[in-house]
């Protein structure tokens, strides 16, 4: 059983310099428990792995929908 979940969203990204204000702003909410964003300037797809709070407890993606809305950007 993987430790991680992978959360993917539709934003309004259009330079590498987004994705990492987005790293930055979920760094600070959720510290070492993000384990990497990455995205796809073409179709604007925003990826965000999650490491596990505890065991078998995963972020649902509510919780990283919420913290991503935070960051002000436009998601679809």
């Amino acid at each position: 059983m993987s430790n991680q979940s992978v959360h993917k969203f539709v934003t309004d990204i259009t330079c590498d310099a987004c994705t990492n204000a987005i790293r930055k702003s979920l760094t600070k909410t959720f510290g070492d428990r993000l384990a990497n964003v990455s995205a796809d300037i073409a179709t604007k797809e925003l990826s965000i792995t999650m490491n596990h709070k505890g065991p078998g407890q995963a972020f649902t993606t509510e919780e990283v929908f919420e913290a991503l809305k935070k960051t002000g950007r436009d998601i679809g």
